[in-house]
């Protein structure tokens, strides 16, 4: 027997998954309809990701919902906007745009089939622009359309019906276990795994194979030190867990990392140390600094916003609205975890409301009279449907529904845009180039690309290759 692998098994399976966010449940629900045995373990008290905390937005072209609607759009489209936002990109990740985009209509058939309601109306829930086509730089080179679908319930509605499927299928979850040493035959093939479970060392035997979906490290600072430094003070609002587990279990087998020198930034609230809440500007609002002026498009993509708060005074902004806004954005101007009205926030003091924009000025210590000349110059320009500014035309409207909402963000980073080097078949890659056999990858913790093309592209990827992963995980053969 090869040394470390135990004299007994606590559990046997035929395809073992990491993870029970989206990714895990995902790949979990395509290799159990592929004919093999899953088993799922989860580290946190029960399943949880960043899908839970999310909008619930997958974007997706040529789908039924937009048929429905009389939108006309295709995959080439979809294509073209993620080469557009990623213009470095090299061939196998052009590859995985194309795979990406190809599928994506049949990514929202699925979920749909799992009971995930994507209403056929514009709107949120429903069709809608995922906040990035009209910028400047993308609608010169393709034009805007609605491809962002929001499901209702948002990103846990999503989270619950892959659950639902994965108890229905009668697969088992072992929660509060953590993985921590992938284990290898004498011809380096993944077999199995040793976990903590509950206090308890246990080790589990995967006959086909292993399917890391972890997801990323941005709550492992060790980890961000190594890799990104110069985010290791940042804020993040990702979920409680993602410490990168699976990408330093198969790196102690040799595997390789790409594109993992940078994270995605956004602005949040910050809520306690570390801990933000995501701020989705899903509703016309402006952004202005401790100036009370405006200093870029309201709805910039994460890459240019995150460049340009950093040098703004202090690196904060505040996000102003109104009523109006916040009804509008369905009570998710705030993703969880605190409240959806900002009640909890205003009561904590962390969002300011007042009648009156000088009154909101002084609480949020902006200059009053600069921060009314901002927004009556940018309610005038709405009005006329243009922003000579700063080019805004996505939920360019006037802000005058009282009460006044300001809150204050900081930059804050989600996922990083790198991890596991796996190849178009999701299986993971050693620093040669090489198969790491019966080991694959999805999710944040392999690797997805620089750039960012709109909102709910990440949940289009995540779930085409999770369901790649899954099928080729239950194809491996049996040991």
């Amino acid at each position: 027997m090869k040394e470390g692998l135990p004299k007994k098994w606590d559990y046997e399976t035929e395809v073992g998954v990491i993870g029970a966010g989206a990714a895990g449940p995902t790949v979990a629900i395509s290799a159990h309809a592929a004919g093999a045995k899953v088993l799922i373990l989860e580290k946190m008290s029960e399943p949880a990701g960043d899908m839970a905390l999310s909008g619930g937005i997958v974007y997706a072209a040529g789908t039924s919902i937009q048929n429905k609607l009389g939108v006309e759009d295709s995959t080439d489209r979809m294509y073209k906007l993620y080469v557009t936002a990623v213009p470095k990109s090299n061939m196998k990740e052009r590859e995985r745009f194309r795979m990406i985009s190809d599928g994506s209509a049949e990514v929202i058939e699925w979920l749909m089939s799992l009971g995930v309601k994507f209403p056929a109306v514009m709107g949120t829930p429903g069709l809608s622009y995922s906040g990035l086509e009209h910028l400047p730089e993308y609608a010169s080179v393709v034009p805007p359309t609605p491809g962002a679908h929001i499901c209702e319930g948002e990103g846990k509605a999503i989270q619950d019906a892959l659950i639902r499927e994965v108890k229905n299928r009668g697969i088992n979850i072992l929660t509060v276990t953590r993985g921590r040493e992938l284990l290898i035959d004498n011809k380096s093939q993944i077999i199995g795994i040793r976990a903590e479970s509950k206090d308890k060392t246990i080790y589990i035997k995967t006959k086909r194979s292993m399917v890391l979906c972890s997801g990323h490290f941005a709550h492992n600072k060790k980890l961000i030190e190594l890799y990104c430094p110069k985010y290791a003070d940042f804020p993040t609002y990702t979920a409680t867990g993602l410490e990168g587990d699976g990408l330093i279990m198969a790196q102690a087998l040799g595997a390789a990392v790409a594109n993992i020198s940078d994270f995605r930034v956004n602005i949040g609230m910050v809520y306690e140390p570390g801990k933000a809440i995501f701020v989705s500007r899903w509703c016309p609002c402006i952004l202005v600094n401790k100036k009370g002026k405006r200093f870029i498009n309201d709805h910039a993509g994460y890459d240019p916003l995150a460049k340009a708060i950093l040098e703004q005074e202090d690196s904060i902004c505040f996000v102003i609205f109104d009523e109006a806004g916040r009804k509008r954005s369905g009570d998710n101007v705030l993703m969880p975890p605190l409240s959806r009205d900002l009640s909890r926030e205003i009561e904590l003091g962390l969002a300011k409301m007042a009648s009156t924009i000088s009154e909101l000025a002084q609480k949020i210590e902006v200059d009053p009279v600069t921060l009314e000349t901002t927004l009556a110059k940018y309610n005038e320009n709405a009005k006329l449907g243009k922003d000579p500014e700063f080019g805004s035309t996505h939920f360019l409207e006037p802000i005058n529904n009282l009460p006044f909402y300001a809150i204050k963000c900081e930059p804050c980073i989600s996922a990083p845009t790198g991890g596991l080097d796996t190849n178009n078949q999701a299986q993971v890659l050693n620093v040669f180039g090489k198969i790491i056999p019966r080991l694959y990858a999805v999710g944040t913790v392999a690797s997805l690309c620089p750039g960012y093309p709109g909102g709910g592209a990440n949940m289009a990827y995540i779930f085409h290759f999770s369901r790649i992963a899954g099928r080729n995980a239950a194809r491996e053969p049996l040991k």
